[in-house]
């Protein structure tokens, strides 16, 4: 029996054109209907979501940042930090070495705030920057001179995620390869978009926070269903009692995959749990 349901916002939740399918939202009041837990499950912070946490009526934590920050709202108007996984100050200098050579856009994350630094100033990349975060509903961001991996002192801290951007895909594949080659202590690096490496702690991610609900709510593993569309999703996926990539993923990744939902624009969310939650 699914007693939690741990759903992915872009790329599975949310169609192509990142718009809410009614299929979905039925699916998952049904699925609230039955007491089940719903939890948002992102890389994004809590601003660039609460329009579909509110139009789905949710009132359970919510996962952002990959497992960075858990937020509470529990009937209150006011978000409260249920757990949080802070970057250690220490590795920013690492993970600048890494990638101070290639042309990618750096972020921060924090509570309040996201920090972006441009390698790459040319007016076509900085427009296509701003039409894909105003895309992934992240409007609200401070552009700074320095990178935050080195400036982080004059920045507001902490920080809970480190994401990585470029338009150009080989660039992606470089930051990733070179950020796993160079083996960081407590860091993990995981594609998030084909156009985002997402960079966390190792206590942070997805599954691990889940886990941790799980213990809140004394939820056993098998009573888990998890959806996603990324690598920072296959973790939780393959931990999951029932656990699948979307079709519209990857398809190398999908050969880790113990299941496969049909595609965000298929309203694959809902066909698992009204075959799996539901029934």
């Amino acid at each position: 029996m699914i007693k939690l349901i741990s759903i992915d916002v872009d790329g599975t939740l949310l169609d192509s054109e990142g718009i809410l399918p009614e299929g979905n939202m039925a699916s998952i009041h049904a699925a609230k209907d039955k007491d089940i837990r719903i939890i948002l499950n992102t890389g994004k912070p809590i601003d660039a979501i609460i329009n579909v946490y509110n139009a789905l009526e949710l009132n359970a934590p919510v996962i952002t940042m990959t497992g960075g920050l858990i937020l509470d709202r529990n009937g209150d108007k006011h978000w409260k930090v249920l757990k949080s996984n802070p970057f250690p100050v220490a590795a920013f200098s690492d993970i600048y070495k890494v990638v101070q050579d290639i042309k990618v856009t750096t972020y921060f994350m924090n509570k309040g705030i996201m920090y972006v630094h441009h390698s790459n100033v040319d007016d076509g990349y900085i427009n296509n920057f701003d039409d894909t975060m105003n895309r992934f509903s992240c409007r609200e961001y401070e552009v700074v001179s320095n990178s935050p991996l080195l400036d982080w002192a004059n920045l507001d801290m902490p920080t809970y995620k480190i994401m990585f951007f470029s338009d150009n895909y080989a660039d992606m594949e470089q930051t990733w390869a070179a950020l796993n080659y160079a083996n960081i202590e407590g860091i993990i690096s995981e594609f998030s978009s084909p156009y985002t490496v997402d960079v966390r702690t190792a206590a942070s991610g997805k599954k691990n926070m889940v886990e941790f609900l799980c213990g809140q709510y004394q939820i056993n593993q098998k009573e888990v269903m998890a959806l996603g569309d990324q690598e920072s999703d296959m973790e939780l996926i393959q931990w999951a009692g029932v656990g699948a990539l979307m079709e519209n993923s990857d398809p190398e990744l999908k050969k880790q995959a113990p299941l496969i939902a049909p595609s965000n624009d298929a309203c694959g969310v809902a066909n698992f749990i009204e075959k799996y939650a539901l029934k």
